[in-house]
């Protein structure tokens, strides 16, 4: 058995009680704490000082990092951001149909069913479709959210900001360039809307609803149950375009990239908005630190 002088007894004792206290809660590590046991030398007491000192400046140090990372971030109400979703969400879908490329998997479902059956309207066939995702979860979840009711009406007000937007992007040119140019920005927008509605804390479209909350139920992580849901949109919409229409409706080049795609991209703006932005209700708006669900 290797012997040990008292100092080194003492400075093992307080490597090991000062890890203790550190992972436990910081808040226990100070200065004048009480020595470590009775009997103990004047070294060993100074050591401790000087040990407790490093410790507690390291947590200082942490506790300001943290507080200044929240002090950069801008606080953003989720109401406004639900607004923005809605107005940028909705050009996004219009400048992908102008450019021809095709349209997002998921409007292309009932883009299609509008198709095969025409006595519905594409709005009407939307909100059918919108409704039977609504269900869904409701199903999985055992339980009536009124969340997902609102999310609904959210989706009607989408619906009409696509009909605006139609009206004055039908009077910009299509030329190659351009139509690559609104293909690429309609992606990108709702890349970065669909991120924004993730983090508004309010109901958002159906649509964005879905696999948001199915990655909670399915415990996956979101760019994953985005992409699965994107493909089985684009397959529904092949199945009913190829077997019933015998052609290809609503589905380009544009449409198979947007199903491998999309999910990285609004993860990737979701890292993005969460490094630099804090979300709050208006109506209910706390005090900032609560806000970030952190004490600073």
């Amino acid at each position: 058995m290797p012997r040990h002088s008292c100092h080194e007894v003492h400075v093992m004792q307080l490597h090991d009680i000062l890890l203790l206290r550190t992972s436990a809660s910081l808040h226990s590590v100070s200065v004048g704490a009480k020595p470590l046991s009775t009997g103990q030398c004047a070294p060993c007491r100074r050591l401790y000082q000087m040990y407790a000192v490093k410790v507690y400046e390291a947590y200082i140090t942490t506790r300001l990092k943290e507080k200044r990372i929240i002090m950069n971030k801008k606080y953003l109400p989720g109401e406004l951001a639900l607004c923005i979703v809605l107005i940028i969400n909705s050009l996004g879908v219009c400048l992908m149909a102008k450019s021809g490329f095709g349209i997002s998997t998921i409007s292309s479902v009932p883009f299609v069913f509008n198709k095969v059956f025409p006595a519905l309207s594409f709005g009407t066939w939307n909100y059918i479709f919108q409704t039977m995702l609504v269900l869904t979860l409701m199903i999985l979840k055992k339980a009536f959210c009124f969340e997902y009711i609102f999310s609904f009406v959210v989706g009607i007000g989408f619906g009409k900001m696509i009909d605006v937007h139609d009206a004055w992007l039908a009077l910009l040119p299509n030329t190659m360039a351009l139509n690559v140019l609104y293909f690429a920005l309609g992606f990108l927008i709702i890349g970065f809307g669909i991120a924004l509605a993730n983090r508004c804390m309010l109901p958002i479209i159906p649509t964005d609803t879905f696999p948001r909350d199915m990655s909670e139920i399915l415990n996956k992580p979101y760019k994953y149950v985005k992409t699965t849901f994107d493909l089985c949109c684009l397959t529904t919409t092949l199945v009913l375009s190829i077997g019933i229409l015998h052609g290809l409706h609503g589905v380009g080049i544009g449409t198979v990239l947007c199903a491998f795609i999309t999910g990285k991209t609004v993860s990737m703006f979701q890292e993005v908005l969460d490094d630099r932005v804090i979300f709050y209700r208006a109506v209910i708006r706390p005090t900032k630190p609560e806000i970030s669900g952190r004490t600073v």
